[in-house]
């Protein structure tokens, strides 16, 4: 009870305070005290704390409202994919959402975010959640895998070339086609399907091992981050990402520019009314 009084206020103060000098140090500090600490989230699940990293910060804070936003058409009986779950905060709210006849599927291939993603939906008791340790890709191997600093856990990347920034440490994971998986048999191809990727330059990767879910199975919507630098490291553009998933049927709410930014592209009324 008195670590939760403590945690709330902790975490009160790092989202609200204006002065951030100082805030990491202390979070740190406070970490070694609360972490695991049970915390309901604006958005509904309860997650575990995680106050080394800001990546919880954000989550618990800002970010709420675009959670909210993603997965606002979401129904009864539906099936969320969540690419890069991370904590699981997509993962989660998409799950109470769904309800019970539904499905959320959630690949984190990092063993520190996965380890947290697991003890989440422990404390949220979702059943209706398949977790996965892997990461999704073109083809079916094991890949190099930059893993952040904790305080950064949301910058974590495929690749053996971490960014200029940041301390790095390596991690092998596996990773896979989506459509390889063969998921589709799992969940019913009647089923709507709805997917958010966030892989920090990866995405276009994860979009050509899903090809058969994008053309076979009624895929409503798609959320992708997008980062043209990130991006670059792969041979990308943001103009890429774009132009294959118009190719699939799917068009964007707005312009795609290189610069960093979430995009939502959802499928063309032609192609529904097929």
């Amino acid at each position: 009870m008195i670590k939760s009084f403590f945690a709330s206020l902790l975490l009160k103060y790092l989202l609200h305070f204006p002065i951030n000098r100082g805030k990491v140090q202390l979070a740190r500090i406070a970490d070694t005290f609360l972490r695991g600490v049970p915390m309901k989230s604006a958005v509904g699940p309860v997650v575990s704390a995680r106050f080394a990293d800001t990546t919880f910060w954000l989550c618990m804070g800002e970010y709420q409202a675009f959670v909210n936003q993603v997965l606002e058409p979401l129904r009864p009986g539906d099936v969320f994919i969540d690419v890069g779950a991370n904590m699981g905060m997509f993962t989660l709210t998409a799950a109470e959402r769904v309800g019970p006849t539904g499905l959320v599927i959630a690949f984190e291939p990092s063993l520190r975010e996965f380890s947290e993603l697991v003890k989440n939906i422990a404390l949220n008791k979702a059943s209706n959640v398949l977790p996965l340790r892997m990461g999704l890709a073109e083809q079916n191997q094991v890949a190099q895998m930059c893993i952040a600093d904790e305080l950064m856990s949301g910058c974590n990347k495929l690749g053996s070339t971490p960014d200029k920034y940041g301390k790095y440490s390596q991690e092998q994971v596996f990773t896979a086609s989506f459509d390889s998986l063969q998921l589709v048999k799992f969940f019913g191809a009647e089923k709507r399907v709805y997917v958010k990727i966030d892989t920090e330059g990866y995405e276009m990767g994860v979009l050509l091992g899903m090809q058969q879910l994008l053309t076979e199975v009624d895929v409503r919507q798609i959320v992708v981050e997008l980062d043209g630098v990130l991006l670059s490291r792969f041979g990308y553009s943001s103009n890429d990402v774009a132009s294959f998933l118009k190719n699939k049927g799917f068009e964007c709410d707005r312009e795609v520019p290189e610069s960093h930014g979430d995009f939502t592209f959802r499928r063309m009324k032609i192609k529904s009314a097929e």
